[in-house]
């Protein structure tokens, strides 16, 4: 199954947060500019297609030729900044079929990095975060 049981305490959560969705993305929209900004034009370049649509819920980059996310999670997290996949799972994977039957979403879960992009980051958090993607990738 797919869906989770959410308690009434997640639930009361959940709705306190949704007060501020429009704070929260307008965040995020910021940083999201400030990424475009200051990280080369070819990492960025799957999410400039829907920079002006996404709630950038992730910040994807693309990953330069050979260059792998296992190494590169590594290198990040020996500076402090956790990064991960664009998305945890293939659903494929999760009903068993397999990679070959869908190529170009393993070739983009394989070649994608999501890096931080959270609406409590601070201006000196996100440009550590540049600077840390411009070097290990720039």
């Amino acid at each position: 199954m797919f869906y989770t049981r959410v308690t009434d305490i997640q639930a009361s959560l959940g709705l306190s947060q949704l007060s501020r969705y429009s704070d929260f993305l307008e965040r995020r929209r910021i940083i999201s500019a400030l990424y475009f900004e200051n990280i080369h034009e070819d990492l960025v370049r799957r999410q400039y297609t829907q920079k002006k649509n996404s709630i950038f819920f992730r910040f994807l980059l693309d990953l330069p030729a050979g260059k792998n996310f296992e190494d590169l999670e590594l290198l990040f997290e020996a500076r402090g900044i956790a990064v991960r996949k664009g998305v945890d799972e293939l659903l494929h994977r999760r009903f068993g079929l397999l990679d070959n039957q869908f190529p170009n979403a393993v070739q983009c879960f394989n070649d994608a990095l999501s890096i931080p992009i959270l609406p409590f980051l601070n201006e000196d958090e996100v440009q550590c975060i540049i600077d840390v993607v411009n070097d290990l990738l720039g």
